[in-house]
């Protein structure tokens, strides 16, 4: 197998056992799996659709390492320093990661379209009161 940088943190065809920890240290197995890949950030990373959380080590300073495990087609999102940004990757066939596009997401229903979220007519807020009693007020003084 070739170092981990060379994947960007994927390692394709492989997937995770978790042995727990021995000795104070995790222990976790890469085993030869065809059509399904391993996801190791250094990053928050959530699996969304088609993935699964194997472990999540929180490290100093806000560091954290999580390892996923992903069919192709799987959509998982990364959460940046202090949830300050928001990203959401597709896994590819292959094993490299791309940038998910929206109407993805819509369809995945991780985010949902404007025109869902404005299916109804639209109704006003309801007047405070005091406005309603001078409106009211000023409707009848103008009859007079």
């Amino acid at each position: 197998m070739e170092p981990l940088e060379h994947y960007g943190g994927i390692i394709p065809n492989y997937s995770v056992k978790d042995h727990g920890e021995i000795s104070r240290i995790r222990v976790l197995e890469l085993i030869p799996m065809e059509g399904v890949s391993t996801i190791i950030r250094q990053d928050e990373v959530h699996p969304v659709v088609g993935c699964t959380l194997v472990v999540e080590i929180g490290l100093q300073s806000y560091s954290s390492v999580t390892v996923l495990v992903a069919n192709p087609g799987a959509i998982f999102k990364t959460v940046g320093y202090k949830g300050r940004s928001v990203s959401y990757s597709t896994l590819l066939p292959s094993g490299e990661e791309i940038a998910t596009p929206v109407s993805l997401l819509v369809a995945a229903g991780v985010l949902k379209s404007k025109a869902e979220e404005n299916a109804g007519p639209v109704i006003p807020e309801p007047l405070p009161n005091q406005i309603a009693i001078a409106f009211e007020h000023a409707l009848n003084s103008k009859k007079d």
